[in-house]
């Protein structure tokens, strides 16, 4: 039976630069089969590939934050490490709610993007069974050793990326160029048509980020976090890129841009059976890989914040013998299966985005408050020169442009987020702070 560690509270350092890259690619690369083409309804071919290049330089940024922010402060936690030491318990609860919403809104829309996958290519299993025995398997994978998940990441991101690979190349000997331009619009519905395509841009790299919640469990983060960073940015870009150009070459964007398995209608009509089977296979192990990179993350998150008391103790607990925050697993996943039957696929994506741009506008004040608060700290990897406030500004000001769309594209969840934004601060004032002084006074004591 699983013992209270939460007094030692310590993870153990077992992963590598490859377990990092696996996990950072494994967790955003389903987005590849589903999600996406919705933003080539909203901004047509064009407009969407410069949201994707938006997207692109906007997590390249990100990701050299978190690379100097993590691999200073190895510890999990991530954002929410970062804002809480920056600049306060405040800003440590808010970015901590933020990452949670994030991590559930995105655990509930690939379970239910995998659900109605599934149901698609089988026409007869129930969606919201399929969702509750994804997220299910996916709890008992998370509860295992870390590095036995890892290296199921790195297998499904093989797979993966082998089979998009087969796609592409069968796309391209029947690519038809013309097709990109049925109806030519340089930008569907002009500036803001692209600003409200940005958040199924970022559907591509979201979630890349993830993996600085192991950093605990990571060896020698100081050289592997910089690397995986580089080595997963750059392989999602040609991914995305490659799977724009291949898509819209074979049929209308129009098309494209309403179905739910864009990859799949894309080639149904030339593509022997046998690659449909391993896109089918690729797209369900892949879908498997998010749901558990998610939940690797955000249960990481939840047991550092029980850990520094702002939230009940039990989150805190690691499991004995394999060392994993098992409650903080089983809540996460219950909460996310409640979901999957409060909301619709397009309005999930579009919630896990939009609540990310809260993770990433405190993450930009962080790393700026803690190099004038902390001065001394040890920084392996570190943001250098003139690029020095210059990256974490325009973190801050692309977030809050791509969050300003939300006002025209989505009202509803743009309201949601202002309110998750008061209910944080709210948390902190009136229960997160005096459950922190009361876990320091027991520390005190002991």
């Amino acid at each position: 039976m699983a013992e209270d560690n939460a007094e030692k509270g310590k993870l153990k350092r077992v992963i590598g630069t490859m377990d990092i890259f696996a996990v950072s690619v494994a967790t955003v690369i389903s987005g590849i089969f589903f999600g996406w083409n919705y933003g080539l309804g909203i901004a047509g071919p064009f407009g969407f590939l410069i949201a994707i290049l938006f997207a692109f330089v906007f997590y390249g940024f990100i990701l050299m934050i978190m690379a100097e922010l993590g691999s200073s402060l190895p510890k999990t936690g991530g954002a929410y490490l970062y804002a809480e030491r920056a600049m306060g318990g405040m800003a440590g609860t808010v970015t901590a709610i933020f990452i949670l919403l994030t991590s559930i809104t995105g655990l509930s829309s690939v379970a239910m993007g995998f659900a109605s996958y599934l149901h698609s290519i089988s026409g007869f299993l129930n969606e919201s069974i399929i969702a509750i025995i994804s997220i299910v398997i996916v709890m008992i994978l998370a509860i295992l050793n870390i590095k036995f998940s890892s290296k199921v990441q790195l297998v499904i991101t093989s797979l993966t990326i082998v089979v998009i690979a087969i796609f592409i190349i069968i796309s391209g000997i029947n690519n038809q160029g013309s097709v990109m331009y049925t109806n030519p619009v340089p930008i569907q519905g002009g500036f803001l048509g692209f600003l409200m395509a940005i958040p199924f841009g970022m559907w591509f790299f979201i979630g890349c980020d993830t993996t600085i919640g192991l950093t605990e469990e990571l060896k020698n983060p100081g050289k592997s976090l910089p690397r995986a960073f580089l080595f997963s940015i750059l392989t999602l870009l040609a991914v995305a890129l490659l799977v724009w150009w291949a898509s819209i070459g074979v049929m209308p964007w129009e098309e494209l841009g309403a179905a739910d398995a864009p990859i799949i209608v894309a080639i149904w009509n030339f593509a022997p059976p046998i690659v449909i089977t391993l896109i089918n296979i690729a797209s369900i192990a892949s879908l498997f890989g998010t749901l558990l990179g998610l939940m690797l993350y955000s249960s990481r998150v939840l047991f550092a914040v029980a850990r520094d008391g702002y939230l009940p103790r039990p989150f805190a607990f690691l499991q004995s013998k394999l060392s994993s925050p098992y409650i903080s697993v089983l809540v996460l996943g219950i909460v996310s299966i409640i979901l999957c039957f409060f909301s619709n696929l397009s309005r999930m994506v579009s919630a896990a985005s939009g609540s990310a741009l809260g993770v990433y506008i405190m993450v930009g004040f962080s790393v700026i408050f803690l190099r004038k608060k902390e001065r001394n700290l040890e920084r392996p990897f570190k943001i250098k020169g003139w690029l020095f406030p210059l990256i974490p500004i325009l973190v801050i000001a692309m977030s809050l442009l791509v969050f300003s769309s939300y006002i025209f594209s989505d009202p509803v969840t743009f309201y949601v987020f202002v309110g998750v934004a008061v209910f944080s601060v709210l948390y902190y004032l009136l229960i997160g702070k005096r459950k922190k002084r009361n876990t320091a006074a027991i520390s005190n004591e002991e």
